[in-house]
């Protein structure tokens, strides 16, 4: 909660954001100063004034309609009402599930599908969660820990959909198949319980929670159980003929990409790290 000469900024654009009175601590009117304000490089002013001009009028009209809409009397009121509330509703839950600028790459890659070559979708969102993990977690600076979380499980998702589809797809029955996926993502799932879901995406790393051991199983036993259990039901989904047969290469290269993801997490290797061996080396430089 705000209190008196309290501030916050945020993406205007980009951030999904609630303004309420907290009755608990406010008494009286909320008072509460909005600044909005444009900031880019120079290099990118034209692009920054239309931005400036094309917010400023969004803002006007859509604070107009609200204000019209607050208690609507006619029947064309009513309907405005609900527009700006339904409106309201699915643009939260578009951001905030899957993100605006994710749909509109979405929605360019299904459409190069569709004209240049089928497996463009397929490869693209295959493999991106992979470069999120392992680009957050070398950079570990300025990271808007939702909107991560949001992006890595929004692929991550496409990524086992593309993998479920081709198995089912060219189903056969095979017990060692069927195995492999349902212990591998289990543990993996477990892990993910053991852990909690925003550990599971670098919220200790991140500096998001409190870093804490974790001793409950699989982590009692297996190391690095959450990758292990995803790799073994890749196996599982390679093992069987007629998926292998038709993606060769999909299993591989998953495999390879949670391999190079883990040795990162087992050496630590990130932005700081990296600056601490740099700094160490001159140290080292200088006393020689």
């Amino acid at each position: 909660t705000l209190s008196d000469g309290d501030a916050v900024a945020f993406d205007f654009n980009r951030e999904v954001h609630l303004i309420s009175d907290n009755k608990e601590k406010n008494e009286g009117f909320r008072i509460c100063l909005k600044i909005h304000y444009t900031t880019y490089p120079k290099i990118l002013k034209p692009w920054g004034k239309l931005l400036k001009y094309l917010t400023n009028r969004y803002n006007k009209n859509a604070r107009a309609l609200f204000l019209a809409t607050i208690a609507p009397g006619s029947i064309t009121a009513k309907i405005s009402a609900f527009i700006v509330l339904a409106t309201t509703y699915l643009t939260e839950k578009v951001e905030t599930l899957i993100g605006m600028n994710n749909l509109v790459l979405l929605v360019c890659l299904g459409i190069a599908s569709l004209l240049i070559h089928p497996y463009i979708f397929l490869v693209t969102t295959s493999f991106l969660h992979y470069l999120i993990y392992i680009g957050t977690f070398y950079s570990r600076r300025d990271i808007a820990f939702g909107a991560f979380k949001r992006d890595a499980m929004l692929f991550k998702t496409l990524a086992l959909g593309h993998l479920a589809y081709y198995y089912v797809k060219n189903f056969t029955f095979d017990i060692v198949s069927l195995a492999c996926i349902l212990v591998g993502y289990s543990m993996a799932a477990a892990a993910t319980r053991a852990l909690g879901i925003d550990k599971t995406y670098f919220g200790s790393e991140l500096g998001h929670c409190q870093p804490k051991y974790v001793s409950a199983f699989p982590y009692n036993c297996i190391p690095h159980p959450m990758i292990v259990g995803a790799v073994i039901g890749l196996v599982g989904f390679h093992k069987m003929e007629g998926f292998r047969r038709e993606m060769p290469y999909l299993v591989p290269i998953h495999i390879a990409l949670y391999l190079l993801h883990m040795t990162q997490e087992i050496f630590d290797f990130h932005r700081s790290r990296k600056s601490l061996f740099t700094s160490a080396a001159s140290s080292v430089k200088k006393q020689h």
